[in-house]
């Protein structure tokens, strides 16, 4: 609330001046440069180009789908069957540890 006091006063704050005021947190000085040393840290230990982990949850999560998928329709159901649970399973929201 006193952060609102000085612009009643027709003071102008800065942007950083506001934000400390009414946030406590100022906008990040550091430059790109300044995380170039962890960048190359990062990407010594991290082999790859990055699409790792998007392949490795992308096929996990097909599994899962596969798996659950299965148990439903363990019973003989008809593709027909297989497609309509698929549907209620895309259309409804569910944590992977539903799906086990």
């Amino acid at each position: 609330m006193l952060a609102g006091v000085p612009a009643m006063q027709g003071k102008r704050l800065t942007f950083d001046e506001e934000s400390r005021a009414l946030f406590d947190a100022g906008a990040p000085t550091q430059t790109e440069a300044d995380f170039e040393a962890v960048l190359k840290q990062l990407e010594a230990r991290l082999p790859g180009d990055g699409t790792c982990s998007y392949v490795v949850n992308y096929n996990l999560g097909k599994d899962l789908i596969r798996a659950y998928l299965t148990r439903q329709s363990a019973n003989g159901a008809s593709v027909v069957k297989q497609w309509a649970e698929f549907a209620v399973l895309w259309s409804s929201p569910r944590l992977p540890s539903g799906l086990k």
